[in-house]
C-alpha cells in the first residue's frame, strides 16, 4: 500500500506488514508500504492500492485480461545498458503486431491498436498533457515577473551607484581603474542576489507545500512539489545570470565617474536629473510596462473564472447530495443489478429529508462522459457523434432538467423490450432541425454491430440542454437512455439525492439505507453537487491565483522601483527644493512636482504595456471563458489600478519633498 493510505487508514502502524485486509470481500496479505516520496505512475491520480494482475477479477470487474478488444494496460519496461528506443520499439512492435492483425482481422475494426512508446521516467503524461497550455502560461508568466525584478535591481543599484558618486570619484582618483569597479559592484550585486535567492528557496518549499495542501484539501492534484540539487543549481545559475545582465550595466555606467563634480563635497542639483536618473525612470516605466500585461491577464483569467462560476449549467445545483456504488466488485452479476438499484431507489427515497432520488451512469460535471457514433435513418447515412447518460426515469426530474416536449423515461421503458430515449436540444439542433424529433428512431453504435438484430431507439422526449462532462465545455448532441439498454448492464452507478436538507447531512442516513440492502456494497465519492462543480472548477481556481498572486508580485515589485527612484530623485534635489520654497512655492507645489513626474513614469509605462497587452494577450485565447482577449474593462482597470499605485508609491516621497526646510537644503550649496 502508498505511504498516504497506510497513514490515512491504518494510522502508520508498525505491525502492517503481514496483516490481512479485505479487498471486495477478498482477502489481500499487506507485503509492503510504498516510500513517502513514491507518488505513483499515474500523476494526478491518488492509488492506495498496489495488487497483482491476477486480481482484476476480483478487484476491477469491469477490466477483464481476456477478450481481445480490451486495450487497457499500461506498460513500462527499463531498457538495457545500450539498447536503444528505436530498436525496442522495433522488439515490442513484432512483438505485438500479430495480436494486433489478428484483432483487427476477427473484429472488423477500422481502429487498428497503435504501438507507441513513450519516456516513463516520470511516469504517464496524460496529466501533464492536459495542463501543457497552462503550465507554458505560468512559466511565461514566472519570467515576466523575473524581469520586472531584475529591471526593479538595475533601477535601485543605478540610484545607490549614483549616491555615491563622491566615493567612487576618489577611489578613481586614487588609482582604481574601471574593471576594479565594475568587480566591485558585481560583487556587491551578487551578494544581494545571492541573499535574495538563500531566503527564496528556504520560503520555497513551506510555500508549495502550503499551496499544494490548501488546494489539495479540496481538489485532487496528486502533486507533492520537492526542492531537489536541480531545483537549488537553476536557481543559483539564474541568479548569476541576472546579476550578470541586470548588474553590469548599472556598474558600468556608474563606473565612468567624471572626477571633477564627483569629487566636490556637494555635487549640486543636477542629481535628479543626470542621465543615470533618466536611464532609472526609463527602467521603472518598463516594470510598470510589464506590471500593466500581468494585471491585464489577471484580470481576464479572474472574469473567466467569475464567468465559469455563472455559467446555466441546465440543472439546479443545489441541495443534492451525489455517491456511487459498484456492487459488481462485491461479486454482483449483470442479472441482479437491475433488481438491487430498484430497491436501494426504494430505500433511499423514504430517508427523511430526501425529495427524489435518480441514478445515472456518470454523475454530471465529473470530467467522465460515454460516446459514440450513432446512426440517424432521417438525418441521412453518415453517423453522427452522440454523447450518451444511461440513467433512471427519475434521474432527470431529480436534477431538474426541464423537457421542452415529448414525455419523460417512464417504468416501461426499462423493459429491455422497449428502446426510448430522451435528446437534448442540441442534438435536434445539429441533426433534425428541420423534422419533429418525436418519433425519430436512431441506432446504437454497440447495437448496430448485431446487424439485422439491432433494434431502433425512439425518440420520446426533447429536454433543455444540460452540461454534462464539464462546465467550460459547450453543450454536447446528448441522450439519455434507460441504464438497462447496455449491452452489459452497468455495474458503477451514481446516485442523486435531492433534499431540502444541507446535502452532507444526510451522509449517515444514506449510508444506512444502503447497508441495511447489503452492508458490503461499496459507498464512495459521496459529496455535493456543488462541491463537484468545485472539483471541476478546482484547476481554473488554482490557475487564477496563480496569476492572481503573480499580478501582486509584479505590482509590488513596479511600486518599489518607482518609491526607490522617486526617494533617489527628492534626495538629489534637496538645494533645488529649498530654493523654489525659499522663493515662495507652497507645500503642495512640491508634492505635486514631485507626483507630476511619477506620473509621466507611469504614463510612459501605460503607453508601452497597453499596446503590448492588446498583442500578448491574444496567446492566452485558449484559457479563456466569456470574456475576449482585448477586454477593455480588464485593460482600463488594469491601468487605473497602476496609476492609483503609482501615487501611492510616490506620495511618502512628495511628502517628505514639501517638509524640507529651506534654511537646511540651502546649506547644501
Amino acid at each position: 500500500m502508498t505511504h498516504r493510505f497506510w497513514s490515512k487508514r491504518f494510522r502508520s502502524h508498525p505491525d502492517i506488514v503481514g496483516r490481512v485486509i479485505l479487498l471486495n470481500r477478498q482477502p489481500f496479505t499487506v507485503v509492503g508500504v510504498m516510500p513517502a516520496s513514491f507518488q505513483g505512475l499515474f500523476p494526478g491520480r491518488e492509488i492506495d492500492l498496489f495488487v497483482p494482475m491476477s486480481a482484476v477479477p476480483a478487484t476491477a470487474t469491469y477490466y477483464s485480461l481476456t477478450p481481445p478488444d480490451r486495450w487497457w494496460v499500461q506498460i513500462f519496461g527499463r531498457l538495457k545498458l545500450g539498447v536503444s528506443d528505436a530498436a525496442a520499439a522495433a522488439v515490442v512492435q513484432s512483438a505485438l503486431a500479430h495480436q494486433i492483425e489478428s484483432y483487427v482481422s476477427a473484429q472488423g475494426s477500422i481502429y487498428a491498436p497503435q504501438i507507441v512508446l513513450e519516456p516513463g521516467s516520470r511516469g504517464t503524461a496524460l496529466l501533464r498533457t492536459s495542463l501543457k497550455t497552462a503550465l507554458y502560461i505560468l512559466t511565461a508568466i514566472t519570467l515576466l515577473v523575473l524581469l520586472i525584478a531584475c529591471t526593479n535591481l538595475a533601477s535601485l543599484l543605478l540610484a545607490r551607484y549614483s549616491a555615491r558618486t563622491r566615493e567612487i570619484a576618489i577611489r578613481v582618483s586614487i588609482g582604481a581603474g574601471r574593471w576594479r569597479l565594475i568587480r566591485q559592484m558585481l560583487t556587491e550585486s551578487m551578494l544581494l542576489a545571492l541573499a535574495g535567492a538563500a531566503t527564496g528557496l528556504l520560503l520555497a518549499n513551506p510555500l508549495l507545500r502550503l499551496l499544494v495542501h490548501s488546494f489539495s484539501s479540496r481538489y485532487t492534484l496528486g502533486i507533492d512539489p520537492q526542492l531537489d540539487t536541480r531545483s537549488v543549481a537553476f536557481t543559483l545559475a539564474l541568479c548569476l545570470v541576472t546579476v550578470l545582465l541586470f548588474g553590469t550595466m548599472p556598474a558600468w555606467r556608474v563606473s565612468n565617474t567624471n572626477l571633477g563634480p564627483g569629487l566636490k563635497e556637494f555635487p549640486g542639483v543636477a542629481a535628479g536629473t543626470s542621465p543615470r536618473f533618466l536611464l532609472g525612470r526609463y527602467l521603472v516605466s518598463i516594470q510598470i510596462a510589464l506590471s500593466l500585461l500581468l494585471l491585464t491577464g489577471t484580470g481576464l483569467f479572474l472574469r473567466t473564472l467569475r464567468n465559469l462560476a455563472a455559467v446555466d449549467l441546465g440543472f439546479q445545483t443545489e441541495n443534492i447530495l451525489t455517491f456511487q456504488t459498484d456492487p459488481g466488485r462485491i461479486g454482483y452479476k449483470s442479472s441482479q443489478l437491475a433488481a438491487l438499484y430498484r430497491r436501494l431507489e426504494a430505500h433511499l427515497a423514504v430517508v427523511p429529508g430526501v425529495e427524489a432520488v435518480g441514478i445515472s451512469q456518470h454523475p454530471l460535471i465529473g470530467d467522465i462522459v460515454s460516446n459514440g457514433a450513432v446512426r440517424l435513418p432521417a438525418s441521412g447515412a453518415k453517423k453522427k457523434q452522440t454523447w450518451f447518460l444511461y440513467c433512471s426515469n427519475s434521474f432527470l426530474s431529480t436534477m431538474k432538467i426541464p423537457l421542452l416536449y415529448g414525455r419523460d423515461l417512464t417504468d416501461a421503458d426499462f423493459d429491455r423490450a422497449a428502446h426510448n430515449a430522451v435528446v437534448n436540444e442540441t442534438f435536434v439542433k445539429k441533426y433534425l432541425p428541420s423534422l419533429n424529433p418525436l418519433g425519430q428512431i436512431f441506432y446504437l453504435p454497440d447495437r448496430e454491430e448485431n446487424g439485422a438484430s439491432a433494434k431502433p431507439v425512439t425518440i420520446v422526449g426533447v429536454a433543455k440542454d444540460a452540461h454534462y462532462d464539464g462546465v467550460r465545455k459547450t453543450v454536447p448532441p446528448t441522450a439519455y437512455l434507460p441504464y438497462g439498454l447496455r449491452p452489459f448492464l452497468i455495474t458503477a452507478m451514481n446516485f442523486a439525492i435531492r433534499t431540502h436538507l444541507e446535502p452532507l447531512s444526510l451522509g449517515l442516513d444514506v449510508r444506512r439505507a444502503v447497508a441495511s440492502i447489503d452492508p458490503n456494497l461499496p459507498v464512495s465519492e459521496m459529496r455535493s453537487e456543488r462541491d463537484q462543480i468545485d472539483r471541476s472548477l478546482g484547476p481554473e481556481r488554482l490557475f487564477a491565483a496563480l496569476i492572481t498572486s503573480f499580478g501582486v508580485v509584479a505590482v509590488a515589485l513596479a511600486a518599489i522601483g518607482l518609491y526607490g527612484v522617486m526617494a533617489f530623485s527628492v534626495a538629489g534635489r534637496t538645494s533645488e527644493i529649498g530654493i523654489r520654497m525659499a522663493l515662495g512655492a507652497e507645500r503642495r507645489d512640491v508634492r505635486w512636482l514631485i507626483l507630476r513626474q511619477s506620473l509621466l513614469i507611469a504614463a510612459l509605462g501605460i503607453s508601452i504595456g497597453v499596446p503590448s497587452a492588446l498583442m500578448l494577450t491574444r496567446l492566452i485565447k485558449e484559457r479563456l471563458y466569456g470574456v475576449q482577449p482585448n477586454d477593455p474593462i480588464s485593460l482600463i482597470g488594469a491601468a487605473i489600478m497602476i496609476a492609483a499605485i503609482t501615487v501611492l508609491a510616490a506620495w511618502i516621497p512628495a511628502r517628505r519633498a514639501s517638509r524640507v526646510d529651506p534654511v537646511v537644503a540651502l546649506r547644501c550649496q
